[in-house]
């Protein structure tokens, strides 16, 4: 687990090797634009030839905001600082901070919502409690006992937690486990290497896995990977009943973070150095299963988080304030900001509003939202 301040050394993005959109540049329509600054002052036709357009950036969201979640017509915004969670209307943006008070000491770290509630893993209090989203001010405790909750999800009966464990003053003690709600019960398990950080569900064939990110121990006075770093694939409830996950993939010298799927490939970044790490989704559950490792063009120290939007894969660079398309041979490169605007805004999250064709990107550093919407 990474607090507030260093959580954007874990891995957040990826980048892409597939055909993406592409922008008209020069004289040559079919010419790939590249360092655009879509926050920036663009002319009429520049603007024109992109794929995204700058929306609006959204301010005053809370302060060390480290997460973001949407469901429906809102979307949900950790304000640490505050120990509250901002709510943003998707429509006319219109910023809700406060929207639910967590109390004091909470220390909010990441949140999740469904139809029926809002999850948020309290960190200060080693609990995740369960808000009703019809009524904030109605607030239970999901689940407690836990050490350093880092990321929630619900998949049918099941409401999942990672804890990270992670030992600030003795790292190399820090372990990790997952814990799992369902209807036949509670279920607590290891994880097969440290620091659970994210957690994802895929369906293979028709079942639910659950995907334990296991990012590894970082030692963050030499800004040296972890020796190793693993995802475990979990069935829902029979691995976690048992203690043994279906299969654990892991990489050497690795930080690995948040995936995302797109045409029965899985894709992982690595949060420390500029690296992409792909494994066909058919390929999760064997046992001498191995990612393949690929290069991140224009992300050069890491820490990406990738998206996939559509037939699309896009990633966000916590490093260079961007977000990119690329296929292999074409990476198109999109800034948030100008040089003139002093460029820190430290994207570490982004989510795709696939019902308003709308990308929102958290920004850590300079406590905004930035909201795109795809032509």
């Amino acid at each position: 687990m990474l607090n507030k301040k260093t959580r954007c050394l874990l891995p957040f993005m990826l980048c892409l090797s597939f055909p993406a959109w592409t922008a008209c540049g020069g004289d040559d329509p079919d010419t790939p634009m590249t360092n655009i600054n879509l926050f920036g002052d663009l002319d009429a036709e520049t603007q024109a030839a992109l794929p995204l357009k700058a929306v609006t950036s959204l301010t005053d969201i809370g302060l060390w905001p480290s997460d973001l979640a949407i469901y429906g017509d809102y979307a949900y915004v950790v304000d640490s600082g505050n120990n509250a969670i901002t709510r943003i209307h998707l429509t006319d943006f219109k910023v809700e901070k406060n929207y639910i008070d967590l109390g004091a000491d909470a220390s909010p770290y990441a949140v999740y919502a469904d139809a029926e509630d809002i999850y948020v893993a309290l960190q200060g209090k080693g609990t995740v409690a369960r808000i009703s989203s019809a009524n904030p001010t109605d607030i239970a405790t999901a689940a407690s006992d836990l050490r350093a909750p880092t990321a929630i999800l619900t998949a049918g009966d099941a409401l999942c937690i990672a804890d990270s464990e992670y030992d600030y003053a003795s790292p190399q003690n820090t372990k990790g486990s997952i814990h799992v709600i369902t209807s036949q019960g509670a279920f607590t398990v290891p994880s097969s290497s440290p620091n659970p950080a994210f957690i994802d569900t895929i369906s293979l064939n028709g079942t639910t896995y659950l995907l334990s990110i296991n990012a590894g121990v970082i030692d963050f006075a030499t800004q040296t990977p972890p020796a190793k770093s693993c995802i475990d694939i979990w069935q829902i409830p029979q691995n976690l009943a048992s203690a043994q996950p279906a299969n654990s993939v892991c990489v050497s010298n690795a930080n690995l973070g948040r995936v995302t799927t797109l045409d029965q490939m899985l894709y992982v970044g690595d949060g420390m150095t500029p690296t992409l790490y792909k494994l066909p989704l058919g390929s999760l559950l064997t046992k001498d299963a191995q990612f393949t490792y690929m290069p991140i063009l224009n992300a050069p120290k890491g820490t990406t988080t990738p998206i996939a939007i559509g037939d699309h894969l896009a990633v966000i660079d916590f490093t260079s304030d961007s977000i990119s398309w690329a296929a292999e041979s074409a990476p198109q490169t999109y800034y948030l900001t100008t040089p003139a605007e002093n460029p820190v805004k430290g994207p570490i999250d982004i989510v795709y509003d696939a019902a308003r064709k709308q990308i929102l990107i958290l920004n850590s550093l300079s406590e905004t939202i930035d909201v795109l919407a795809i032509k």
